[in-house]
């Protein structure tokens, strides 16, 4: 059976909370053009993946909705819950490619979760059933990078570029350019970023040649390349460990660059001191058939907030406990990757 995405009526007046990524971007900007005056926008605290008290009180603030809508996150339950409360929400919709952790959905959600897609906005233009555009293969361009060219996605991402006069390397530029917001920590700079796609997706060059993006991403590939020049990497053959320290949001940036480097390689990255108090663990597997997400359940059984796809997870952590749990996953990743396969062994 064809899912769906309610039409805009029946949602009625809708909070869009979405993930900060191009991704994530990308799959708002296509919800604004399906919802129109439906339609409020909230970015979460840039780097969480739950909602505290004081995001419960920032969308309490913007008013009362019918729908809550979750792109591209995800979120533990009791934070959906959390925000459908402070919004007055009856109504829960999920719109995601993720693993959803191994808790049970409640019945009542719509819940439009298919991990088999290349991306949130490539899942979100069919649930509207509207032709692919920019926005449509941005978000596949922004989580999928270079391993786009060999996903089965890719000739659909071609006929889409070719009407719009732009290869592929202008659209990787622009998913690094939209990333570049969220990567220097600037969240009034994601959500401009939607309106901002929302206006110039027909005029893609427009977009590449917007001063603000140009700028925040100087900024954050000088921070990246600090990372990477004093960040300190073992190699373990098929498993590289590389740990840094850095106030931006880059773990995944660095991990990707790591892992796309080689053919076959697992990589476990950790920023030690990230903020607040708390460590980033990103892993990410490329040319290696490994199931990563039991290692996001160990983390989540740890009780950190944990979640990603096969290929990629990220882990959120009580920063005095980072170096224990990177020795447990080390562990676990040097031997799956030995037995050639994700399964936990603990």
């Amino acid at each position: 059976m064809d899912l769906r995405l309610p039409e805009p009526d029946e949602l009625g007046d809708t909070l869009v909370l979405h993930h900060w990524d191009a991704d994530g971007v990308a799959s708002a900007s296509l919800v604004l053009d399906y919802l129109g005056d439906y339609a409020e926008l909230y970015v979460p605290p840039l780097g969480f993946y739950w909602l505290d008290s004081q995001a419960a009180r920032e969308m309490r603030d913007l008013g009362t909705f019918d729908t809550l809508m979750v792109l591209d996150m995800a979120l533990p339950v009791e934070s959906v819950e959390r925000a459908a409360s402070a919004v007055g929400a009856g109504r829960v919709v999920l719109v995601d490619h993720h693993v959803r952790p191994r808790e049970r959905l409640p019945a009542s959600w719509i819940s439009l979760v298919d991990p088999s897609q290349p991306s949130a906005s490539w899942h979100l233009t069919r649930l509207v059933g509207a032709q692919p555009d920019l926005r449509s293969i941005l978000g596949v361009a922004g989580d999928l990078g270079p391993t786009l060219r060999s996903h089965p996605v890719y000739g659909e991402v071609l006929r889409v570029l070719e009407s719009l006069d732009m290869t592929v390397e202008e659209l990787e530029r622009l998913a690094e350019l939209v990333d570049a917001n969220y990567r220097v920590g600037d969240r009034e700079g994601v959500k401009d970023a939607v309106f901002a796609l929302s206006r110039g997706c027909r005029d893609p060059r427009s977009l590449l040649g917007l001063k603000r993006w140009v700028v925040r991403l100087r900024s954050a590939e000088a921070e990246v390349e600090r990372v990477l020049r004093e960040a300190r990497v073992e190699d373990f053959g098929v498993v590289v460990y590389v740990e840094f320290e850095s106030p931006h949001l880059l773990i995944s940036t660095v991990g990707r660059k790591f892992a796309w480097s080689r053919d076959r390689v697992a990589v476990l990255v950790l920023n030690s001191r990230w903020r607040r108090g708390y460590a980033q663990v990103y892993s990410r597997v490329h040319g290696l058939d490994l199931d990563l997400t039991p290692l996001a359940e160990m983390a989540r059984s740890r009780g950190y907030n944990a979640g990603g796809k096969r290929e990629s997870i990220g882990v959120i952590l009580p920063e005095l406990e980072a170096r224990d749990f990177v020795r447990r996953a080390l562990d676990w990743l040097r031997s799956a990757a030995r037995e050639g396969k994700g399964k936990e062994g603990e």
